[in-house]
């Protein structure tokens, strides 16, 4: 975790442990997407990317694509909190059956 936001540490983890998966606030989606540093990381690993917490921009969403070329979309989850939800399987049997 970090104590404190930064996009080169973000850049560097994510190249190092090759990184999948991004959850992300729109403020770091637009620094992400506009930062000169982002286009020489290498973030070819990076195959989905979910933004909450407040209304992501399409015009964002689009250039975070377009920067991370292995990106099809930034997926948005903003205004949900009326359907939030939550389980936990008591195994895996259950979690079979019941999906």
């Amino acid at each position: 975790t970090f104590s404190i936001f930064d996009r080169l540490t973000l850049l560097t983890y994510k190249s190092r442990y090759k990184v999948n998966s991004l959850a992300l606030v729109p403020s770091i989606v637009h620094q992400l997407a506009t930062s000169p540093k982002t286009k020489k990381a290498d973030v070819s690993s990076v195959l989905s990317a979910g933004s909450g917490g407040a209304f992501l921009p399409p015009e964002t969403a689009k250039k975070m694509t377009e920067v991370f070329g292995s990106l099809p979309a930034v997926a948005q989850g903003y205004g949900l909190s009326e359907g939030v939800s939550s389980f936990t399987p008591i195994n895996q049997h259950l979690f079979l059956l019941t999906f």
